[in-house]
C-alpha cells in the first residue's frame, strides 16, 4: 500500500497532472476518497492554488489564505 502511495506522490510531484488522472493511471481511483491516503498525501506534497503544479511541502509559502508555492508567493 505505501509503495503505491509513494509512487503516486512521485508521479504528481513536479507536474501539473490532476490527482484523478494519476490515480486512474494506477487503477486506484478509490484513493480519491480515502482519508488516510489523503492525509498522507497532504503531509508530503501539495498542489499550488496559483500555478497548479505539485510541490513538496517544504516549498509551501507562508501565506495562510491559499496554499501556494514559494515562487507564486513572490508574485502575490
Amino acid at each position: 500500500m505505501l509503495d503505491l502511495w509513494n509512487q503516486i506522490i512521485y508521479d504528481l510531484n513536479g507536474s501539473c497532472n490532476t490527482l484523478a488522472s494519476v490515480l486512474d493511471g494506477h487503477n486506484a481511483l478509490e484513493l480519491e476518497d480515502d482519508t488516510e491516503f489523503l492525509a498522507y498525501l497532504d503531509g508530503e506534497i501539495f498542489c499550488c492554488a496559483a500555478c497548479g503544479w505539485w510541490y513538496e511541502v517544504s516549498e509551501m509559502s507562508d501565506i495562510e489564505t491559499d496554499t501556494m508555492c514559494v515562487g507564486c508567493e513572490e508574485d502575490y
